[in-house]
């Protein structure tokens, strides 16, 4: 999981994501607290963008997690 912040670099950040995907993560969450989106990436595969109204899930790296991406940022103090 990664969160951004206001002030991220974001070519630095697309890099790290990118190392990431390369050397085996096999599922990031992009947390964006100034859009309230979760992006889902997974290697070899388009990002997907979450927003309030969805449901997050761990898919098969953490089978049964589920929880309203609403709620997450309802919980976050930014």
């Amino acid at each position: 999981m990664e969160i951004l912040s206001p002030d991220q670099h974001l070519p630095h950040f697309l890099d790290k994501i990118q190392f990431y995907l390369l050397y085996g993560v096999r599922l990031l969450w992009i947390v964006d607290p100034a859009t309230r989106t979760i992006t889902i990436q997974v290697p070899n595969q388009e990002g997907r963008v979450l927003t309030t109204s969805d449901t997050l899930d761990g898919g098969d790296v953490l089978p049964g997690l589920s929880v309203a991406v609403g709620e997450i940022f309802d919980r976050m103090r930014v």
